[in-house]
């Protein structure tokens, strides 16, 4: 994954999904000073990667990546969004187009939207992770128990060209192009 973030990031990152911004802190990036933005629901998420980040100046903007985002004229050359999708609510294809309504206006015409989640679908889950599925769809922490590799397809292609997807496992890879 580390690998991933190293070659596709841009000098203008938006991040959806900061997790704690472990990846953003260890990536290579393709120039000293990137400008990122980073843009999740949860205050102590942003609050936790802005502090990781901090040599870097990221701007921390507290939205719902399903809404447009109030990010103003800024453009971006990347954008991440993993291990974000398994963690909204509903359809697959529902979410993965809705990163074309709320990101794509922001991207580059040469930027690239890159990200992961884990399908339900369509793939195989060991006996440990079938168990985290059943309990985390239960709690509402994952909504993915119907996900598959199609409706992140669907829902990419709607909005996005150039959609790649690799399946690995029971995660979904992907990369789409404005």
């Amino acid at each position: 994954m580390l690998e991933r973030y190293s070659r596709h990031l841009g000098r203008r990152h938006l991040k959806l999904g900061v997790g704690t911004g472990w990846y953003l802190e260890h990536a290579t990036w393709p120039v000293e000073r990137p400008a990122i933005t980073l843009v999740d629901l949860n205050e102590n998420s942003l609050s936790v990667a802005a502090r990781r980040l901090e040599r870097y100046a990221p701007r921390r903007v507290r939205a719902n990546v399903l809404d447009p985002l109030p990010l103003g004229e800024v453009r971006f050359d990347s954008a991440a969004a993993n291990y974000l999708l398994h963690c909204l609510p509903g359809p697959l294809e529902s979410k993965a187009a809705a990163l074309a309504v709320s990101v794509r206006p922001f991207l580059e015409s040469s930027g690239l939207l890159f990200g992961s989640t884990i399908l339900g679908r369509g793939v195989a889950h060991t006996t440990i992770g079938r168990r985290l599925m059943r309990v985390y769809n239960a709690k509402g922490i994952f909504s993915n128990a119907e996900d598959d590799e199609h409706g992140l397809e669907r829902g990419l292609t709607s909005g996005f060209t150039d959609v790649d997807i690799d399946v690995v496992g029971a995660v979904a890879l992907f990369t789409a192009r404005p």
